[in-house]
């Protein structure tokens, strides 16, 4: 289901109105002769709501404000994020039309089925909003207190514990299996849509443990406990839950870039123009402030950051992925 939504300098709502009035001050109307297009669409290739959906909100408030035009968030999901990234791919690279994505699960599901997209390859990369990280996580009366308590549950009874991920192929189902298949370890994994739909599983206690976002843990921590990052540091948001590392539980899944990309062979000046507006909006002090209100770290990267970061979470993911493409 697609859903639009606008986002311009008047009538703004959510995080993005306040940012559209600070970067107008910041940024005079008619400071860059660039040509630019009339209207920007950033696509959004999951569903609404979400991290992802809240860092585009922000980028879309300053950028509307800072090159005077609207920008128009619009959801295209499916097959992991493919659907709306397909979308992008093909628009054509005048500006227009651009993709903000978790950029780790667009990759893992294109090599998870097999597909010829790439971001690196087929995107220039705009810049890094933030990163995504995930989290171990147990119902807050679980009976495992540590991460090590939880891997010692699931070795004592194989198959027999249940985690929650976002689908297969997804940044979370990828992070868990490399801290099972680690380990060697077996439990029964039940995919569902997103991270709030997760949250209500392990609250419910239809899980014994997941793997989801940790700006999760914003939002309630009563009802769940965190026993661990997947990441390779720890969260700066959340610094007292210790890496899977740390614990001796095998090597994590590196923190997943949020970027906004423009279909590959973007005009030059056109793509300097978004970069430059892009991280201005991202490094406005507000905009540090008013995330982390939502568990969120803003952190921006260059475009070159961010085509290293996916080159080695490839390098980690690929053997992952290879193995479960054989699995019946």
């Amino acid at each position: 289901m697609v859903r639009q939504r606008q986002i311009v300098k008047l009538g703004l709502g959510g995080l993005g109105a306040f940012f559209a009035v600070v970067a107008a001050v910041a940024w005079p109307v008619g400071a860059d002769t660039t040509e630019i297009p009339e209207q920007i669409t950033i696509v959004i290739p999951f569903a609404d709501g979400g991290a992802v959906a809240e860092f585009a909100e922000v980028a879309a408030g300053g950028m509307s404000a800072r090159l005077d035009i609207p920008v128009v968030l619009k959801n295209i999901p499916g097959q992991g994020g493919l659907v709306g990234t397909e979308v992008v791919a093909n628009a054509e690279p005048d500006g227009a039309t651009l993709l903000m994505a978790a950029s780790s699960s667009i990759v893992l599901a294109a090599m998870f089925r097999d597909m010829d997209l790439n971001l690196v390859e087929d995107f220039d990369a705009i810049g890094q909003a933030g990163p995504l990280n995930f989290a171990v996580v147990v119902p807050s009366d679980s009976p495992y207190e540590t991460a090590n308590e939880l891997v010692e549950a699931i070795g004592a009874q194989p198959g027999m514990l249940r985690w929650a991920h976002a689908g297969r192929g997804s940044s979370s189902y990828v992070a868990g299996r490399i801290m099972l298949d680690n380990l060697g370890l077996i439990a029964g994994d039940l995919p569902y849509g997103g991270g709030g739909i997760i949250r209500e599983a392990v609250t419910g206690e239809h899980v014994d443990f997941a793997v989801l976002g940790i700006q999760q843990m914003h939002y309630g921590t009563t009802e769940l406990r965190a026993l661990a990052v997947t990441g390779q540091e720890r969260s700066n948001l959340f610094p007292e839950f210790p890496t899977l590392q740390e614990l001796g539980l095998g090597v994590g899944l590196p923190s997943s870039p949020v970027a906004l990309y423009a279909p590959r062979h973007t005009t030059p000046d056109v793509l300097m123009m978004l970069r430059k507006a892009f991280e201005e909006s991202m490094r406005a002090p507000a905009v540090e402030k008013a995330l982390l209100g939502h568990g969120l770290e803003v952190r921006f990267a260059t475009p070159q950051d961010v085509d290293a970061d996916m080159r080695e979470l490839m390098e980690v993911a690929v053997p992952v992925i290879e193995a479960m493409q054989k699995e019946p």
